[in-house]
């Protein structure tokens, strides 16, 4: 008869729990030393700048609208107005950014980032117990992920280092689910799964399920092999369906929304070239990658594939842990396969580019995430091999001659190819490896997994680094960001500004708008609407998109020009604000319209500081105006219209689709803001005659309006902006952004968490029953 698997239970949790009190020590030890006393006061391109440009600004918005009681769906600091919580890197659904609503945004991103770093080595440690690791293996593997390159290379990235964390949680009820046939692990993998999803960067949960798929049906095959039934394998795969679909739909509030957005956005899932995919990589090597992995000590920026020489060495040894064979041998064709993927330029790349969702993301690198998780788990093992029970089934002599000859030819290769540090690590580990070799005292073994775990953390400790400004340690800094557009914030208007940077300047950043509060025509985003970036391009190159083979990201480093600028005008840009290496009348030159001359005559200079230079455009239209004019255009004819002579905004607006309205004479006439909030905007507007109210905001199908209580259909306006048609007289026009994606995904969210309640309460029920017959 068959017993039912069950994991191997272990005495000593009280140990695990100091053990994860000191992952938390170390880790606050390490943020203080390499974080917070070498404060620096550089933002650097490519490393850092997200940290400043990018993050604070999301999260600062996000949860101030929490705070007073807005669901945060609709950001207008940005790009005549985005969705904001289905951009998912504003993660206003991730439950663990609750910390931000409680500090201040500059120091919830330290906290947050000590967290997670914090998780990440505690989800591996319980990894490595429930797979039947030692604890001095399960100690390794953590510290070697949460301080190896792949994790600390993304505490300058939120979303990323959000995401990056759960894969071991996840395999761990993975894991559970298909050993113990349990109800309470298919809650932990939902659990797992959910916060996975609201992290808010989709790269890395791809990546994250390719591996908890790839350990599933290893672990399944396992598991059949060993008990030689495919019908024991029903309940396992169906809770491991249940899980999934249950953390699918706590998470659907995120996930619907982001999906509707990336499908109106210049990146859509799906359709990414190769050459799209590694356009910052392509030149990435063999070479360089071992570089960076085989070179300890000190670095002046976090190399994200470093993982330790001693993960190296360890990792080798693994594949002679018998014990746990096959999970080491899993791992290593892991490691195998998302290293050699990650160098994006080589023919194994460009097979996986021709599978399913593999033409979704850029940056192939990022592959080295699941490469450093993969290599920390084999240092695990190679740790058993070395310090762990002697239980593997295989007589003293032949293990003590595989582990020689293995440890000899690891440390050896690490001599031949590694600097000096590198060679003393090897020395260390030569060392270390020869006492627990030559003998099988338990002393002598706890001594020597002491001196691994503390060789360990001096590797990770001097080669891994962050020392670089973040806004908790250089606040003035990030202060000083917080006051780039003071000259528009005072003027309380809703005009926008128009940001002319340079892709390095940190005398004006990117989301200067959101984080200032103030609204601008440009900025950095990842998802923003396609219409608008067609829009925008326009103005500035005279094409829908100015670079071949690249999306819009909210702004166009590569060209200095402003073809059309009475495209300003009608997103209602009022200012103009120019940092350092721009020159905008320079930049309106190339334009039809002016000269150096005309240009400084038509936008004067207004105000100074701070490096910064205001110019003022009296010809900007309002937020709201209307017209009695409309004229219908197809959508490739409306933006060469648009920067005609033929067009006047003052005296006719441009649709998609026939609208009657009685109009007795054209007219223009300023609107009046009665509310404006990011997702409810109330316009009142007084015409001679029937016309069209226009509101230079973006269009979304999410936006709503009513007429004087009546709803009305809201009208894609001049390409990308919102029209509704009034009748004479006094009109007040209500917008209210209530997308159906949102709201589907809530319902959905809601349902799931009603089920699952429901479920926990019968189960206790249920085992409340059975204990009470079981007394009784």
């Amino acid at each position: 008869m068959t017993t039912q698997p069950v994991l191997k239970k272990h005495n000593g949790w009280g140990v695990d729990a100091i053990t994860v009190a000191g992952f938390l020590a170390l880790v606050a030890v390490y943020w203080l030393l390499k974080v917070v006393i070498p404060v620096d006061t550089r933002i650097m391109p490519f490393s850092n700048e997200d940290l400043f440009i990018y993050f604070p600004a999301q999260h600062k918005v996000t949860f101030e609208m929490w705070r007073h009681g807005q669901i945060p769906l609709w950001n207008p600091y940005q790009g005549c107005g985005n969705p904001l919580l289905a951009t998912a890197q504003a993660q206003a659904l991730y439950p663990l950014n609750i910390v931000y609503l409680f500090l201040p945004v500059h120091i919830a991103m330290g906290a947050f980032a000590v967290l997670h770093v914090f998780l990440a080595g505690v989800f591996t440690f319980i990894f490595m117990r429930t797979v039947g690791a030692s604890r001095v293996g399960a100690i390794v593997a953590g510290i070697l992920f949460m301080f190896g390159g792949p994790i600390m290379v993304r505490t300058f990235q939120t979303s990323i280092l959000g995401s990056a964390i759960w894969l071991p949680l996840v395999l761990t009820a993975i894991h559970r689910i298909i050993q113990r046939h349990r109800l309470v692990d298919a809650l932990l993998l939902a659990v797992s799964v959910w916060m996975l999803l609201t992290t808010g960067w989709m790269q890395i949960v791809m990546y994250a399920f390719y591996m908890s798929a790839l350990f599933t049906c290893a672990d399944l095959v396992w598991s059949y092999m060993r008990e030689k039934s495919a019908q024991r394998l029903i309940v396992p795969i169906a809770l491991l369906l249940l899980g999934c679909v249950f953390g699918l739909g706590l998470a659907s509030a995120q996930i619907v929304p982001s999906t509707g957005l990336s499908l109106l956005s210049p990146r859509p899932p799906g359709g990414l070239s190769i050459d799209q995919i590694i356009r910052f990589h392509e030149h990435e090597t063999l070479r360089l990658f071992a570089r960076d992995f085989l070179s300890p000590g000190p670095a002046t920026r976090p190399r994200q594939a470093y993982v330790g020489i001693t993960t190296l060495i360890l990792g080798f040894l693994a594949i002679l842990n018998t014990r746990n064979r096959k999970y080491a041998w899993f791992f290593a064709a892991m490691a195998v396969l998302f290293g050699v993927l990650s160098l994006g330029n080589w023919p194994t790349f460009r097979l996986y580019h021709r599978l399913p969702t593999g033409d979704w993301f850029q940056n192939p690198a990022r592959f080295r995430y699941l490469w450093g998780f993969a290599l920390a788990i084999l240092a695990g093992w190679g740790t058993d091999l070395l310090v762990g029970p002697r239980k593997d089934g295989v007589s003293p002599r032949t293990s003590m001659i595989a582990r020689s000859i293995a440890l000899v030819i690891a440390c050896g290769g690490i001599v031949v190819v590694a600097p000096s540090l590198g060679r003393l690590y090897a020395i260390a580990m030569l060392v270390i490896g020869a006492v627990t070799i030559l003998s099988t005292r338990r002393i002598v073994l706890h001594v020597c997994g002491a001196a691994l775990v503390l060789l360990v953390l001096c590797d990770m400790f001097l080669s891994v680094t962050t020392l670089m400004a973040r806004p908790e340690t250089s606040s003035e800094l990030f202060r000083n960001q917080e006051q780039t557009l003071d000259f528009v914030r005072d003027k309380n208007t809703l005009y926008r500004t128009h940001m002319l940077r340079m892709s390095e300047d940190w005398a004006l950043i990117a989301k200067a708008g959101m984080l200032t509060k103030t609204y601008v025509t440009n900025d950095y985003e990842p998802l923003p609407l396609k219409r608008f970036g067609a829009f925008y391009s326009y103005m500035v190159c005279g094409k829908e998109n100015c670079v071949k083979d690249a999306p819009f990201f909210g702004e166009w480093f590569v060209t200095y020009t402003i073809v059309n600028p009475t495209l300003l005008n009608l997103m209602s840009a009022r200012y103009i604000a120019q940092g350092p290496g721009r020159d905008f009348y320079q930049e309106l030159s190339h334009s039809e319209i002016y000269n150096l001359e005309s240009a400084a005559k038509h936008y004067p200079v207004v105000h100074k500081a701070k490096g910064i230079t205001f110019f003022e455009n009296t010809a900007a239209l309002p937020r709201a105006y209307a017209v009695g004019n409309a004229k219908v255009l197809g959508d490739e004819e409306i933006l060469p219209f648009l920067v005609s002579e033929e067009f006047d905004p003052r005296e006719e607006v441009v649709i998609e689709e026939p609208v009657t309205v009685e109009i007795d004479e054209p007219f223009y006439q300023e609107a009046e803001f009665v509310e404006y909030s990011p997702s409810r905007v109330v316009v009142r507007a007084t015409c001679p005659s029937g016309g069209y109210l226009v509101l230079t905001d973006n269009y979304d199908p999410g936006w709503q309006a009513r007429v004087n209580g009546r709803t009305t259909e809201i009208l894609r306006a001049n390409y990308t902006f919102r029209a509704v048609p009034v009748e004479q007289g006094e009109s007040e026009v209500v917008f209210e952004y209530k997308p159906r994606s949102f709201t589907i995904g809530a319902a959905i969210s809601v349902l799931t968490f009603v089920i699952l309640v429901a479920l926990v309460f019968v189960r206790f029920v249920f085992l409340k029953s059975r204990v009470q017959k079981a007394v009784s």
